[in-house]
């Protein structure tokens, strides 16, 4: 019996990392077709990396991106917050996730998420950042004095010129 478990155990490994090289190469390929402006293919097979290698930080970021391009908002959010799980230390993530919300009006989750990415940035010395957090946070609570109806337009105008989001190569 032992030495069944022991042949069990001995057999996960190989399994483990023939699925971190898969998961791997889906991911490339994502990232070569997210290149190549097709959004649609590449989200497949990240989805496909990702079931792989679901603790891969880089994948779900990309994946994010990939759904951006695509304008699908609330799964980029969704992919940033299964980032920012993994890694809540993740600035760059904070600050994404959290122009996300304000995209879609979340003016209290966009500041939870730029204040996140400010302390992320003062840990890791990273000014840039950290200031532009710093700046969308000022900007929040000046979008907060503003009558409603401004509001609203601001929300158009910021739908209709939608920014790109921060998308180092990962």
């Amino acid at each position: 019996m032992l030495f069944l478990l022991m042949a069990v155990g001995a057999l996960a490994l190989p399994v483990n990392a023939w699925s971190g090289e898969h998961a791997a190469v889906y991911k490339s390929l994502g990232d070569d077709l997210l290149r190549r402006g097709n959004a649609e293919a590449a989200i497949e097979h990240y989805q496909k990396a990702a079931a792989l290698d679901p603790a891969s930080t880089a994948l779900y970021f990309n994946l994010a991106v990939a759904h951006y391009t695509g304008r699908d908002i609330p799964r980029a959010t969704a992919a940033l917050e299964k980032l920012v799980s993994l890694d809540p230390g993740d600035a760059e993530a904070q600050y994404n996730l959290a122009c996300l919300y304000l995209y879609q009006r979340n003016t209290d989750a966009a500041r939870r998420h730029f204040e996140r990415a400010k302390t992320c940035c003062e840990l890791k010395k990273d000014s840039f950042l950290g200031g532009l957090a710093v700046k969308n946070l000022e900007f929040i609570n000046e979008l907060g004095r503003l009558d409603p109806s401004a509001q609203g337009l601001f929300f158009l105008l910021l739908r209709n010129g939608l920014p790109p989001l921060s998308t180092q190569d990962r």
